[in-house]
């Protein structure tokens, strides 16, 4: 094997590995923010975001500073209430209509 393969290797799987980092702090920042909204215990889901965003931020530095606003961003976006409150995508809201 060449030795100008292994670091593109390595890249493509970092790469990978972080957009799977990603997407599973986006959905676990969106559960997050619709048990919120709902009123419901959310304590083990804010330890699981910090676990993510410290695995990211500490593997990706250079990126932390944009990441964190865009979570602080989306995840403020996601929080929504009173009974006329629906959210495209809370199951929670999804099941209240039903």
């Amino acid at each position: 094997m060449s030795t100008t393969t292994m670091p593109r290797r390595g890249t493509k799987m970092q790469a990978r590995r972080r957009a799977e980092l990603l997407a599973l702090r986006s959905s676990v920042g969106a559960e997050w923010a619709d048990r919120m909204s709902h009123g419901m215990p959310s304590a083990k889901l804010l330890r699981e975001l910090s676990i993510l965003e410290h695995a990211l931020t500490e593997r990706w530095p250079h990126m932390s500073t944009r990441w964190l606003t865009d979570w602080i961003l989306a995840d403020a976006g996601r929080i929504h209430g009173g009974p006329e409150a629906r959210m495209p995508g809370c199951r929670y809201c999804a099941s209240a209509q039903r």
